[in-house]
């Protein structure tokens, strides 16, 4: 999953989005009155509101809004609605009985203690379900139905009503007979078959089996919809439904999307239905798309050449039992091939003696990346990289265990490997980067950020996750091996290249370097981004907060509850 901080280009780019009116509350001040409005029909109380929570597991959003099924379709004309919402977007591993927890209490997994497939573990004394919430605040009677047994027992179990089903049609009509005679203010009603049936077929909108409980979710839709319009008393009262899905599923992306959005498991469905509630549709920003922005120095190869010099040639010196982790951004300035320039190196002369150095060679026509080291044969990259495009470049050197290797990562894809000998690689040379004694090239232009050094060797799986980050911080999972970090980002204009590990190994510039500032998309890597870049659709622990406002109840900021509250547009001729 993703690392989450500042990239204020998100705002730039997509707060522009005028889908409708949002008021963002915090629990402690007054929600917009929405019943407000509602209030001159005939015998109208507040007491007359009535929520219908339809839960189903499974539904995902991108699949969904490819069909236009005809009820949903006609639910979204007076409804504020989205089919990218998120189910979480927090930095774990995804899950239903995560979604369902999300939904039921309006807290993430870091408060409701859910992280994996089990319910068992949900802290329900600190985060109590909407239905415990709503009885100890309003006393009003709430009814639930559903298939999964754990999921009824364990946060169902507070409902007045309720029963375990055992299908969806029954789900149906054990819902409808509640609306119809039962006195429930609140309904909980959790489907579950299209989940099912998409781990047994797919979750993709082509798939005739997925395609068929979709449909069967709708036209249920359509009937429950219509068993409120029979009640004697509809008048009289203000239903609001709510419809959501507590996962997605897996499917195929067309675009590569490093961001929460582009994870299908997290793709929900969020519909907000009242008849006097205007269409409203929250599209989800462009999460392919987002820039890695900074600055670095471009390193030319003339005379002076340009380089980045660490003062202390001790540092970096590892022993024939030190496993070690390098990964760096490189960009070529130029598309032209060159031959042995070295780029980074901690040696006394390029490709002899003790030590190691990175180099470009041209290999099939195009230039590659080269390790070579008095450890082990020379290791090459097999992407080009005189592309005039941004690439993740990963060595990672493993000395510690029973086999000794060197490995070589582009774009975090292993590219090869070779054995390793017992020889030390300590030496009185500096690390550098840019040009060394012995490198005869003139004519490279590169930039060079983003430099790590870790003190442990990635496993292939985590250089494919990491090695895409663009800003280290204390949230990446290998913060604590950081010997030295070097992004280059806060020093544009000045002589030093700033050691950000707390380590204090600052670099010092040399020759007529230049700070070059960049604003480029590139698909593997992971700029960072605000949480609030995500709380600009729906999120499953929204929607208890938005009920809660329904109800008239204001929560408390003791509850710690996560949400954000949605101000739904009106019909004009509401008011």
């Amino acid at each position: 999953m993703k690392i989450k901080t500042f990239i204020s280009i998100v705002y730039r780019t997509f707060l522009p989005m005028a889908v409708l009116s949002m008021a963002l509350s915090s629990c402690n001040k007054e929600f917009p009155n929405i019943l407000k409005s509602f209030s001159e029909q005939p015998n109208y109380s507040t007491g007359s509101s009535k929520v219908l929570y339809v839960i189903a597991d499974g539904i995902r959003g991108k699949a969904l809004q490819q069909l236009e099924l005809p009820n949903l379709k006609i639910i979204s004309r007076n409804a504020l609605h989205s089919y990218g919402s998120l189910g979480d977007y927090e930095d774990i591993q995804f899950t239903k009985e995560i979604g369902l927890a999300n939904l039921m209490t309006g807290v993430t997994s870091t408060k409701h203690k859910v992280v994996d497939n089990s319910l068992s573990q949900i802290d329900q004394t600190s985060y109590p379900s909407l239905l415990k919430r709503i009885k100890s605040e309003k006393n009003l009677h709430t009814a639930a139905f559903s298939t999964n047994e754990e999921f009824y027992n364990v946060v169902l179990k507070d409902a007045d009503t309720g029963s375990l089903a055992i299908s969806d049609a029954d789900i149906l009509t054990k819902t409808k007979e509640e609306i119809s005679k039962g006195t429930s203010d609140l309904i909980v009603s959790h489907f579950s078959e299209p989940y099912i049936v998409g781990l047994q077929h797919s979750f993709e909108a082509d798939d005739q089996e997925y395609l068929e409980a979709l449909r069967a979710f709708d036209t249920a839709l359509g009937e429950l919809i219509e068993t409120i319009k029979q009640r004697p008393t509809y008048g009289q009262e203000n239903w609001l439904v709510v419809i959501t899905s507590s996962i997605g599923g897996p499917a195929e992306n067309s675009q590569v999307d490093n961001t929460s959005y582009g994870d299908n498991e997290r793709n929900t469905i969020t519909f907000f239905y009242n008849p006097k509630f205007s269409r409203s549709l929250l599209t989800r920003p462009n999460s392919t798309e987002i820039p890695y922005d900074g600055s670095a120095i471009r390193y030319t190869y003339g005379s002076p050449a340009v380089n980045a010099t660490l003062q202390d040639a001790s540092s970096f010196n590892f022993d024939t039992s030190d496993d070690f982790t390098i990964v760096f951004f490189f960009k070529s300035n130029i598309t032209s091939s060159h031959n042995y320039p070295i780029i980074l190196s901690k040696r006394d002369v390029g490709f002899s003696g003790n030590g190691w150095n990175l180099f470009l060679e041209v290999r099939d026509g195009d230039n590659k990346v080269g390790w070579n080291s008095n450890i082990s044969s020379q290791v090459f990259g097999t992407k080009r990289v005189n592309d005039g495009e941004w690439h993740s470049i990963a060595v990672v050197v493993s000395r510690s265990g029973n086999a000794d290797s060197v490995k070589m990562f582009t774009d975090g894809e292993l590219n090869a490997f070779n054995t390793a000998n017992q020889s030390s690689l300590a030496n009185n040379a500096p690390l550098v980067i840019g040009k060394k004694a012995g490198d005869g090239n003139t004519s490279p232009d590169f930039l060079l950020s983003n430099l790590q050094i870790y003190n442990t060797a990635f496993s292939n799986k985590e250089v494919a996750e990491l090695a895409g980050i663009t800003h280290v911080d204390a949230t990446h999972p290998k913060y604590t091996n950081l010997l030295g970090y070097w992004p280059g980002y806060e020093d544009a204009g000045t002589g030093k290249l700033s050691d950000m590990s707390g380590n204090n190994h600052h670099m010092v510039l040399s020759g007529p370097y230049n700070w070059v500032t960049f604003s480029d998309v590139v698909s593997y890597f992971q700029p960072p981004i605000r949480d609030s870049f995500y709380r600009m659709v729906p999120n499953a622990v929204d929607v208890p907060f938005f009920i809660y406002q329904w109800f008239g109840i204001i929560p408390k900021e003791s509850w710690g509850l996560e949400g954000k509250s949605w101000t739904p547009t009106l019909l004009v001729s509401t008011y």
